[in-house]
């Protein structure tokens, strides 16, 4: 399963300025909207999440909690699903958090997660990636690992192809 990367981390590589700002901007928009259709929203888990989305629905404003998802509420920084980090991982991945955690200042990972690791780009669990996919689309991530500012395509996704927007494998399609 893959959590879209935060609109904060993406928001800088997408920007456009200059005089054709809003046309960019709704072409960004419509990239986006394509891209969040593609992220599994948990309806029931969503509306107990975020009441204030079950009331939309129950008014008749909103279809559903998927359309909440994809037209407002990945932009307001709300999960689409119930996230369980995997602690061990987590830790041993974002050893800067392991010294806090030590510390007690730090609950578990899900807490950080929910928190604020998902807004700083963390993800909850090791990812599952397709090398061979990965490599062939995103042929500036084969440049990084090749140039060794990454040892293999998971390091690359962990710590820069997530927040890019880049998918770890091929996307399944509803």
């Amino acid at each position: 399963m893959h959590i879209a990367p935060p609109v904060s981390l993406l928001a800088p590589s997408l920007w456009l300025g200059g005089p054709a700002r809003e046309t960019a901007n709704e072409e960004i928009s419509r990239i986006l909207r394509a891209y969040l259709i593609a992220v599994v929203v948990d309806e029931d888990w969503y509306c107990r999440e975020y009441p204030d989305v079950l009331e939309q629905i129950k008014s008749g404003a909103l279809s559903s909690a998927t359309e909440h998802y994809v037209s407002s509420g990945y932009l307001e920084g709300r999960m689409p699903i119930y996230v369980e980090v995997d602690d061990r991982w987590y830790f041993d991945t974002y050893t800067d958090l392991l010294a806090a955690k030590n510390d007690g200042l730090l609950v578990d990972g899900n807490t950080h997660f929910r928190d604020s690791g998902y807004l700083e780009g963390r993800l909850p669990w090791r990812p599952v990636i397709d090398e061979k996919w990965y490599l062939k689309t995103y042929p500036e991530a084969k440049k990084d690992i090749d140039r060794g500012d990454f040892i293999n395509c998971e390091e690359h996704f962990v710590k820069s192809g997530y927040v890019r927007g880049y998918f770890p494998h091929r996307p399944a399609m509803k």
